[in-house]
């Protein structure tokens, strides 16, 4: 029962999502009737390669946590927790500079 009210949750913000006030580059052109629907359809899928995003982040901390307890004594590995850290930021900066280069687009005039 708890998995299928996070789901719900998890629905209704994005379904609050349609309605919501965005802040975005040329937002006339973005948020206009015609291109509407696309530029929620764009938010969405943009939404979820983040959130694919934070999953591999929180994927290889569990991993790097499981791997340290192992250890006798239990530490955590420097390098391996900021290549995972570094990798993530990337994901992140590549995942911003996309979502601005599409709002940004040049075909409009």
């Amino acid at each position: 029962m708890k998995t299928l009210s996070k789901q719900a949750f998890i629905l209704g913000l994005l379904y609050l999502c349609f309605f919501a006030d965005y802040n975005i580059p040329r937002r006339d052109y973005w948020l206009a009737p015609e291109r509407r629907s696309e530029t929620f359809s764009y938010l969405l899928s943009h939404s979820l390669w983040f959130a694919c995003i934070a999953l591999c982040f929180v994927i290889g901390i569990h991993f790097l946590i499981i791997q340290a307890n192992s250890l006798t004594p239990a530490h955590l590995s420097t390098p391996m927790i900021l290549g995972l850290v570094g990798c993530f930021l990337a994901g992140i900066v590549v995942w911003v500079v996309s979502m601005f280069r599409h709002f940004n687009h040049s075909e409009i005039a």
